[in-house]
């Protein structure tokens, strides 16, 4: 990881909880963000958070439960009752309270009590759970016009992400495990401010959809119009189909057309001016239920993904080799 991403995301990270301090809080939380240096022979970089102030009061209240619970799926008494089993079963082993060695002693993070410690438990799970959660899901709890500037940290420490080749997996545990892949990086980002609405990744990701076909467009010779549909989210998606057998079959009379098709596609796109740009259908994996082409290999598109697009070819074209 580059230091300027490490800075980005942990600068991103702070913003995130001075935005839940500011629209919980009245800005009167406090708290330190500690990042500790990599263990021997690891490259692991982990957080510490302290956190101070009325957020225990907030959790015992009837909307602050409802709060957490919408936002990490949990009551806040599960938390309480997680973090005793943590402490039992040797807290400074998976959660360290250390950040350092000062004079050969371990110099400790500041709690003066349980209910801080408590306090900076619940605030990890509610940062964690407005990072790793979809957007779908996470603006259903937290609407965006009411949390704003929680959203752009959270776009800003994507974009950071996103920023660094180096980055090819997300996770916010202490296992190896990354349930965020980079191909997924994008769809994190929600465009909220004229800066999002511009931001251009110049990253091509892909995935698996399936696609409600609005408006096809069955001359592939047609440049000048592209097929449409929408997402499982209801989103809008303009593309191009480039999938030889599709085709064949379409030439064959073998696709059976509906009034509206479902189509299952895996495709390639790139994230541009805050929405998602230049979709090109590489396979087509089922039409109305009927198979079509086998899936490439994961492996294949990700080198795909990071290799630079030819700087010869318009926004609009992708030259591929994918056999």
């Amino acid at each position: 990881m580059d230091v300027k991403t490490l800075i980005a995301i942990s600068q991103a990270t702070l913003d995130l909880v001075q935005s839940i301090s500011d629209n919980l809080f009245d800005g009167d939380l406090r708290y330190q963000l500690v990042v500790l240096p990599p263990e021997n022979g690891s490259i692991k970089w982990s957080y510490v958070l302290w956190v101070a102030g009325g957020l225990l009061t907030f959790v015992n209240t009837d909307v602050g439960k409802g709060f957490v619970k919408g936002l990490t799926d949990k009551e806040p008494g599960v938390w309480a009752e997680q973090l005793g089993n943590v402490i039992k079963n040797g807290y400074t082993k998976i959660n360290p309270i250390k950040h350092g060695i000062e004079g050969g002693q371990t110099k400790m993070m500041p709690f003066k009590s349980y209910d801080e410690l408590f306090s900076t438990y619940i605030m990890c799970q509610i940062v964690i759970a407005f990072l790793e959660k979809e957007y779908e899901d996470l603006q259903s709890k937290v609407p965006v016009p009411m949390f704003v500037s929680s959203y752009k940290a959270r776009n800003d420490f994507y974009e950071a992400c996103i920023s660094d080749v180096h980055i090819n997996g997300l996770g916010f545990t202490n296992e190896s495990d990354f349930p965020i892949k980079r191909r997924d990086f994008i769809d994190f980002i929600v465009p909220i401010s004229t800066k999002d609405e511009v931001f251009d990744s110049e990253f091509w990701s892909f995935g698996t959809a399936d696609i409600n076909v609005t408006s096809p467009n069955w001359d592939r010779a047609d440049r000048s119009r592209s097929w449409k549909g929408r997402d499982a989210s209801n989103r809008e998606r303009i593309f191009r189909i480039e999938d030889d057998r599709f085709w064949t079959m379409v030439e064959q009379k073998k696709i059976d057309a509906d009034i509206i098709d479902h189509v299952k596609v895996q495709w390639v796109f790139q994230l541009k001016r805050g929405n998602f740009r230049n979709h090109k259908v590489l396979r087509v994996l089922e039409y109305n239920g009927k198979k079509i082409s086998d899936p490439i290999e994961d492996k294949e598109l990700e080198e795909f993904c990071k290799r630079p697009i030819d700087s010869r070819q318009t926004e609009g074209q992708l030259r591929l080799n994918l056999d």
